[in-house]
Order: C-alpha cells, then sequence, then structure tokens
C-alpha cells in the first residue's frame, strides 16, 4: 500500500503536465501514453520481472513506475517526414527517481531516416517479447542517447537483384549517461564515456518461394574517456589500432572497445504465418569474428502465427552457448617474439562483454546484450563487471491469444553458469526461470489494458524468489 501510494502521489504532476501537452487533434498522427506498474517479490526480484525491460526494472522487492508521454507519427507518403516524441518517468526504489526514458526527433528524405535523442530500440532479427535477447543488443538496459542515421525499414533497389534483395541499416554516435550510478556503486568511474554503433541487414527473396535468406551484421564500441579527439570517432567508425596517446593494450589491438554479432536467418513463409531457424555469432575481437569459438552463439528456431481468436501466435526455442570464447588462454604473437604461433589474430578469453570502461557492456548496471550473461546489478561488493559470462541456456518462449480480449505469454528457462574464465565459480551455477503474463484490453474500450505476470526463480545465482507486478497502460 505504502508503495502504491508513494509512486501515484509522486506522479500526479507528470501526468497532468504531459496530458495538458499532448496535441489534441482528430488525426491519428499523434500518440500518447500513461502508464503505471507496481512490483511485489519475496526475498528478492524475480529474473524475468526484471530482465528485457529497456532497463525500466530494478533489484528491490517492492518497486513501481508511472510513466507518461506523447509524441507524433512520420508519415511514410511524403518525400520529406517527422516525428518525435518524450517519454518521462517517476519512479520508487530504481535507480533515478525522476528520469526521462524516451525524447527524440527524427527527420526523414525520403528512405534515409536522421534520428537525435534517446529512443527504445530492440535486438535485430529477434523477437522482443519471446527471444531471451540478443547477444549484441536486446533492449534490457536503459536507452543511450544518440546521434543515428539508419535506413525506412527495408529498401530495395530495381538495380539489386531485381528487388528481390532488401538492404537495411543504420550508423549511430552517442554518450553512456551511467557515470554518476557507477561512481556511486564503487567511488570512481571513467568520465566521457562514448557510444558508437552500426548495423547491416541483407534479405534475400527467392523468386517464386516462399524461402527467404538473411545475413544481419552488426557491431558496437565503447570508447572515449577524459579527452576525446575527432579522430577517435574515425577509429572506431573503421576499427583499427590506436595510436601513440591510446592506451598500450589499445595500440596492440583495437582502439576501444569492440563488439559484435553475424547473424544468420533462413525464414520459411506460410498463409498464415512462419517458421524462422536462426544462428547468432558474438564476437569480442578477431578470433570470435572468425569463429574460433567453438559452438558459442545463440541458436533458435521460431514459429509465428498472424493473430487469430484463439491459439498460439509465436513460439521460440533458443540454446545459448558462451563457454569457448576462443579459449582459455590468450595468445597473441607480437606478444611473444620469437613464438612459433605466427597468427596475427589475438585469441582466446575473449571475456564477453567485460572491457576497461565503467561496467563492461553495460548501462545502468544492466547488460546491453543478452541478460543471462549476468548484469553487473547482480554483483556484490561493488562489483560492476561482468562476473558470469561462461553459460549454456535453454530457453522457451510462447504466446498465444483467448478471444479478442485476452492474450498472454509464457517464458521458461534453464541456464548453468561457470562465471568467468579469471574468476570461475567453485560450483557450476543451475537456475531455473519462469515468467507467465496475461493481458486484458476490453473489447469496448482499447486504448485500456491491463497485464498481470508472475515471476518464479528456483536455483544458485539468482535465488528462489516469486514475484507478481501489475501494469495499467492507457495510450493510443
Amino acid at each position: 500500500m505504502y508503495l502504491g501510494r508513494k509512486v501515484i502521489s509522486s506522479c500526479r504532476t507528470i501526468c497532468l503536465l504531459l496530458i495538458l501537452l499532448i496535441p489534441y487533434s482528430g488525426r491519428t498522427q499523434y500518440h500518447y501514453l500513461i502508464e503505471s506498474e507496481g512490483q511485489v517479490s519475496e526475498g528478492g526480484a524475480a529474473f524475468w520481472l526484471v530482465n528485457n525491460r529497456q532497463g525500466l526494472s530494478s533489484l528491490n522487492t517492492q518497486q513501481g513506475y508511472v510513466r507518461a508521454g506523447f509524441g507524433r507519427e512520420m508519415s511514410d507518403t511524403s518525400l520529406w517526414g517527422y516525428r518525435y516524441g518524450i517519454d518521462m518517468v517517476k519512479s520508487a526504489n530504481y535507480p533515478g527517481r525522476l528520469f526521462v526514458q524516451q525524447v527524440y526527433g527524427d527527420i526523414r528524405y525520403k528512405n534515409a531516416i536522421l534520428s537525435i535523442g534517446s529512443k527504445e530500440r530492440w535486438g535485430i532479427l529477434k523477437n522482443p517479447a519471446l527471444s531471451s535477447g540478443g547477444m549484441s543488443w536486446s533492449g534490457n538496459a536503459r536507452p543511450i542517447p544518440q546521434v543515428r542515421l539508419e535506413s525506412n525499414g527495408y529498401v530495395t533497389f530495381p538495380w539489386l537483384l531485381h528487388r528481390y534483395l532488401k538492404v537495411s541499416g543504420s550508423i549511430s554516435y552517442g554518450a553512456f549517461t551511467d557515470e554518476g550510478y557507477v561512481k556511486e556503486r564503487i567511488g570512481s568511474s571513467i568520465p566521457n564515456v562514448l557510444y558508437h554503433g552500426k548495423t547491416m541487414i541483407l534479405t534475400y527473396d527467392f523468386p517464386k518461394s516462399p524461402w527467404s535468406a538473411t545475413l544481419g551484421l552488426e557491431s558496437y564500441a565503447q570508447f572515449g574517456g577524459s579527452n576525446v579527439r575527432l579522430k577517435d570517432y574515425f577509429m572506431v567508425l573503421v576499427p583499427c589500432k590506436g595510436d601513440e596517446s591510446s592506451s598500450q593494450g589499445d595500440q596492440i589491438y583495437i582502439y576501444g572497445s569492440t563488439r559484435g554479432s553475424w547473424n544468420l536467418v533462413a525464414t520459411r513463409r506460410y498463409r498464415q504465418g512462419a517458421w524462422k531457424a536462426y544462428f547468432e555469432n558474438f564476437f569480442d575481437d578477431y578470433s570470435g569474428l572468425a569463429k574460433l569459438n567453438g559452438t558459442d552463439g545463440l541458436w533458435g528456431i521460431e514459429y509465428s502465427r498472424q493473430p487469430a481468436h484463439t491459439g498460439i501466435t509465436g513460439l521460440v526455442y533458443e540454446y545459448l552457448h558462451t563457454t569457448d570464447q576462443s579459449g582459455a588462454v590468450n595468445y597473441y604473437h607480437k606478444d611473444y617474439p620469437g613464438g612459433q604461433i605466427t597468427a596475427s589474430a589475438p585469441t582466446g578469453t575473449d571475456n564477453y562483454y567485460n572491457s576497461a570502461y565503467n561496467g563492461g557492456w553495460s548501462h545502468w548496471g544492466m547488460v546491453n546484450g543478452n541478460p543471462l550473461i549476468t548484469s553487473p546489478v547482480y554483483g556484490e561488493n561493488g562489483v560492476t563487471g561482468i562476473f558470469n559470462n561462461r553459460i549454456i541456456v535453454h530457453h522457451i518462449g510462447l504466446s498465444g491469444q483467448a478471444g479478442r480480449a485476452w492474450s498472454g505469454r509464457v517464458l521458461a528457462t534453464y541456464t548453468r553458469g561457470w562465471g568467468t574464465y579469471k574468476t570461475p565459480f567453485t560450483d557450476i551455477t543451475r537456475d531455473f526461470l519462469t515468467l507467465l503474463e496475461v493481458s486484458y484490453a476490453p473489447r469496448w474500450y482499447t486504448k485500456w489494458q491491463f497485464t498481470l505476470s508472475g515471476s518464479i526463480n528456483r536455483g544458485d545465482l539468482y535465488g528462489d524468489h516469486e514475484g507478481l507486478a501489475l501494469k495499467v497502460r492507457f495510450g493510443n
């Protein structure tokens, strides 16, 4: 009761302000949202009530928020277009009591979009509701404010395989905003940590066939620090070794901390749905890029079906393996002159997600990639790095509908953890993580949606916890 009164009373001002700012118009190009959620857990926060939520969560046993936002949609029918949005959150027991979750402005010219600001983005080529999450980027952490140039969805050209090949891509630069959070957690932090990302997706639709094949490439980097030069932005654009002003590690390998994935997807379409098989190979250096990391990666099968009155709408099975990491010993031939191994690429102890920058590949304590590679927020005694990145996971996601008003999803995950090569666990951890979620959207007023979620953890690393969450949403 106290949590509910605290959230509601502290959020009246933000809700009233944003409601007044909503442009009232009979057109459908404007959207608005008012949403409130409260969570109660026993012993600790249940895993799937915390992760893959764009950072809107904490590990407190009682937590909640009210968020409100509005924006303008963008038309694709004209030569030029624009959109904007703002989304503010007032929370209880979260890192940051009042913060802007999203604020952005986009300008489109033909099929190119320039996006400036902070926006929620999910991982590429994954089902955000059912997947465990992309390995390089998943939508698990708070958005990173950035300047991003991207295509407006897929683009085709008449001269490019007769429009059978579709192309999508993006390039972006931004900045991490969690310097204060990291400093409060461990007493120090690296200032001015910057972000760089780029993606490219190629999809080929086989002529007169229900099959298609997709190759997706994505790469992300952390760089910067106290003194940032214009040259540094170019050195992460096309990864290269650092110069004399860079650290010794950056001079030996490449500048900054770069990681990414290449994705392979095969899709078979049916009249009312599709089957998809996919593989995502994660890399932290050249050895992973060249697939010297054994069976490491995210292997998945997905079934999707157009929404019907009743029945299954989606099914995902994923196998996540990260224990190889190109071997237990790092070797680079220039580190040991005269050695017998002369390969130019470093191999071994890739140490997924860890880096010299604040918290490794994370933002506000949550990893930017797959959350089953344990986020720093779960660490004790001021841990800010990733302390469990050698894991084997089996994950199932299922979604369905029961009539026009009811929908839901189920997640079930079994994960084992070995820690890291440098600091292995004494015993292998085993955890079983579940989520059951039911949503109701009244047929007579679809702008309302009520969602009840229940989650149970059983295991060694994430503990034995149960949790409930209730979310009320009003928007178009």
